[in-house]
């Protein structure tokens, strides 16, 4: 959908119209060139005399030599404009992805914080009635008061992360920012369970990059301009044919060929220019392909960190479950008192939210992944179900 709809991708498949335009006009030969003259006769034995005309046809056929390199160059043109609009809509198609799961996980978030507000709200309900009862110091309130403060702004600050991603994700797939959206239900980001070593993903990973071959299509249709440039040191020849008749009715026909004599401009400027633009094609590849594979082995560390962390926020959460049920027994039974109670409730929700957003960390960086390595990674490999833990 994103693909299809986003306007700005529309705008620029308008390129390919204008390339297609100069692979054309790189085909088109020269014009001729019609020339015509007329001379009238004056003086005292003008007459006597007719008037002279002459006309004739010529052609420059210098430009023929380099023609197809042009066409070439064109058709190498038009192939990066393609690769260029392609890697344009894979970027596209994986934002509307990425702000998509960013979407999921934090309408995901949500009830969390709903819960854990609801918590600390019952828990400055009972340190109230303790102070009240004369049991508790009203420093204790003050502080209680402050966290639920403070648990009301993350609720709203939820609010405005899942607005911003839902406006995100709309302008991604190209529709109206008014237009409400709704995923299906249980969507969910199913991280992969084992990625692709580093040498894997950075194996061929020139002929996979859409960006990459892009610049090498470009690289190869500036070689032919390299190509057309030093032709054009050629002089330039022109051929043409001629038919006159003079003031004495005589008529000649013939033939003229004019050649410019290249003493001062031997193209050297232009010759100059291209390759100066070639080398740069050159450099930004080499430079483009460099930063793409450090880029992978970059994300393949950070994703191995957010990975162990989450594994041990998952056993966090476990004792915290059982805490929890430890601390509602003893409060049932009397043995110690609610507040702790509301205390583990507290820790195990900010652990839960923690998850999550270390879940929507993790799913940045396997999109980013994805850019980089050119290759599809989510939905390939059997997912890891603990997210639903």
């Amino acid at each position: 959908m994103a693909v299809i709809v986003n306007p700005h991708l529309k705008a620029l498949r308008d390129e390919r119209g204008r390339a297609a335009a100069q692979v054309l006009q790189a085909g088109l030969l020269p014009n001729p060139t019609f020339s015509y003259g007329f001379e009238s006769p004056r003086g005292r034995n003008a007459g006597e005399k007719e008037n002279a005309v002459s006309y004739g046809v010529n052609w420059n056929i210098t430009s023929l030599l380099s023609r197809n390199g042009t066409i070439r160059s064109e058709k190498k043109h038009a192939a990066s404009v393609d690769l260029d609009i392609a890697w344009s809509e894979w970027q596209t198609a994986e934002a509307a992805k990425l702000h998509l799961y960013r979407l999921v996980l934090s309408q995901s978030q949500r009830p969390l914080w709903e819960e854990l507000l609801r918590n600390v709200r019952e828990e400055y309900a009972a340190e109230r009635r303790v102070v009240e009862l004369g049991l508790a110091d009203r420093s204790t309130l003050a502080a209680e008061r402050n966290r639920l403060l403070r648990a009301r702004d993350s609720l709203e600050q939820n609010r405005y992360h899942i607005e911003r991603e839902r406006l995100a994700l709309n302008r991604a797939l190209g529709v109206p920012p008014e237009m409400k959206l709704k995923p299906e239900t249980g969507v969910v980001f199913a991280p992969p369970r084992g990625l692709p070593d580093e040498s894997e993903l950075t194996k061929n990973l020139e002929t996979r990059r859409l960006d990459l071959l892009a610049l090498r299509r470009g690289y190869e249709s500036q070689e032919e301009k390299v190509r057309r440039a030093i032709l054009r040191q050629f002089p330039r020849i022109n051929i043409g044919f001629l038919t006159a008749r003079d003031i004495d009715s005589v008529k000649t026909n013939g033939a003229e060929i004019s050649i410019t004599l290249p003493l001062f401009n031997q193209n050297q400027g232009e010759i100059a220019r291209e390759r100066a633009t070639r080398k740069q094609l050159f450099d930004e590849y080499n430079a483009r392909l460099f930063d793409a594979r450090s880029e992978i082995g970059k994300i393949l560390n950070e994703i191995a960190a957010v990975r162990a962390k989450i594994e041990t926020v998952n056993t966090e959460i476990d004792n915290l479950l059982l805490q929890k049920r430890w601390a509602k027994k003893a409060a049932d039974d009397g043995r110690t008192d609610i507040f702790d109670y509301y205390k583990t409730v507290s820790r195990l929700l900010k652990k839960q939210l923690e998850k999550r957003s270390l879940q929507g960390r993790l799913a940045d960086l396997v999109i980013a992944l994805e850019i980089s390595s050119g290759r599809t990674l989510i939905g390939t490999i059997p997912a890891d179900r603990s997210h639903e833990r």
